[in-house]
């Protein structure tokens, strides 16, 4: 009598947390449903077209609901001065006015009560305003008020030459040549000058609080991290071309950048690696008594060397002309050309000065083409603003992240998302994750549930029965 009794008891319980265990899953699922916004769509075509309502009225198109689409107005009438004359109308009609292809227009229909005004014969400004004159010239009656000059509210501040300004459109109303005008023209007005040490944006004066100085400081804030504050170059003297009598002493260099930090005015970001070495270049030229010594960065006087003082010396010594080296003989006429200081780096100002060659690096634009070989070879390119040398955004994010995103637009290629947004990418795939196993356990949970509940109910009514003993 106990299992009965006691299946009883527990079967309602486990029917009743099947109940709540199922809503709270549904709960669960219907909380993640993101309901889609309900859809609309515009009325009319642009702000301010206007649409004929019947014959009589007008509307205009615009947004004066919440949602963002375009609707029409409530109709309006359209209505106009209604004077004997007015316009193109003869002294004896009135204009009737009407709504025809979006505007108000008017018709010119005769009015007998314009009979009595015969004697207006022509239109004149008198007072600023205008009058109806007879054939005598005598002034008549006011045909239309030109009305008063006026000013329209002040608009949003805003910058210009670093200070703060506003204006606002007025319009001076007058009468000339027998009709009324409204003229219009912009006020401005000064709000406020900024001071030293501040500078206008979105219409407010703002103080420039980053930097004042430094050489990562500009216009008051930190240059980014791919800005470049500094070079450091290691020299390597030599004798590549030997260590005879005359032979010259040569330099090789490698050099590698330091950037700024991103976050401070002083040049203390990462360094680059090393650039290669570069080719030899002469840094002393040696006369015909001296010989080259590696790591010495002049020529070295050497006795052995010495010509007898009467003998002639075509190859006496070196110097500049005409931004070339040429050999001079012992009693300084110039003979051969001994180097040519011109090379091909487009990137370099090559010529001579105190009889030696020289190739000063200018990564200026008036000097070396950006995006060239030599450019992308010798210039710390990346930085520059242009995504250039092959650069992408895995190794310079800041120069092709616009032209990644532009690509991106016309569907040329996937854009590549900053190193933050990959991490930010993979946590929300782990949480949606997380979300997709927890849902699913409570599933197990419910199907587990609903098999309990069942093989109670067929242990309780259905299971066959054992026939007691007579």
């Amino acid at each position: 009598m106990m299992k009965p009794l006691l299946l009883k008891i527990t079967l309602p319980l486990l029917f009743l947390v099947l109940v709540i265990s199922f809503i709270s899953f549904s709960n669960a699922r219907a909380s993640t449903y993101t309901y889609p916004l309900p859809e609309c769509s515009d009325e009319c075509g642009f702000i301010g077209q206007i649409w004929c309502s019947g014959s009589n009225y007008e509307q205009t198109c615009g947004n004066y609901d919440s949602d963002s689409c375009l609707e029409l107005s409530s109709p309006q009438l359209c209505s106009g001065n209604t004077s004997c004359g007015y316009g193109v109308c003869s002294y004896n009609q009135k204009p009737s006015w009407f709504c025809s292809a979006g505007s108000c227009n008017y018709a010119c229909l005769y009015d007998s009560s314009c009979d009595e005004n015969y004697n207006y014969n022509y239109l004149a400004c008198y007072n600023n305003d205008l009058y109806w004159y007879d054939s005598w010239q005598n002034r008549q009656s006011k045909y239309q008020e030109c009305g008063e000059d006026y000013c329209g509210s002040w608009g949003s501040n805003y910058c210009y030459n670093n200070d703060v300004y506003k204006k606002r459109t007025c319009y001076q109303k007058e009468c000339r040549e027998s009709s009324c005008y409204s003229d219009s023209y912009k006020d401005t007005q000064l709000v406020k000058d900024c001071g030293s040490g501040q500078s206008c944006q979105n219409g407010e004066c703002l103080s420039s609080s980053e930097c004042s100085e430094g050489s990562c400081c500009q216009n008051g804030e930190f240059k980014p991290s791919t800005a470049i504050c500094d070079v450091e170059i290691k020299t390597e003297y030599g004798c590549p071309w030997g260590s005879a009598c005359g032979a010259d002493v040569g330099n090789r260099t490698k050099s590698r950048f330091r950037y700024c930090s991103g976050n401070s005015s002083q040049c203390t970001g990462k360094l680059s690696e090393w650039k290669s070495l570069t080719n030899w270049i002469i840094s002393d030229y040696c006369s015909v008594n001296e010989t080259c010594l590696v790591g010495n960065l002049q020529c070295q006087y050497n006795s052995a060397c010495n010509q007898p003082t009467s003998a002639y010396i075509k190859h006496y010594k070196k110097d500049c002309y005409d931004d070339d080296i040429y050999w001079f003989d012992i009693n300084g006429i110039k003979q051969d050309k001994y180097k040519e200081c011109s090379d091909d780096n487009s990137c370099t100002l090559d010529g001579c000065r105190e009889g030696a060659c020289f190739s000063d690096l200018s990564c200026d634009e008036a000097d070396c083409e950006v995006g060239s070989s030599d450019y992308c070879e010798n210039c710390e390119h990346c930085g520059d603003e242009n995504c250039n040398c092959e650069e992408d955004m895995c190794d310079c994010f800041d120069d092709c992240r616009d032209q990644e995103l532009i690509a991106t637009i016309l569907g040329e290629k996937e854009s590549i998302p900053p190193p933050e947004e990959k991490e930010n990418t993979w946590l929300a795939a782990i949480g949606l994750r997380i979300s997709e196993l927890s849902e699913g356990r409570n599933l197990l949970i419910v199907l587990l549930l609903l098999f309990i509940l069942f093989f109670s109910a067929w242990y309780l009514f259905y299971r066959p029965k054992k026939q007691e003993a007579v």
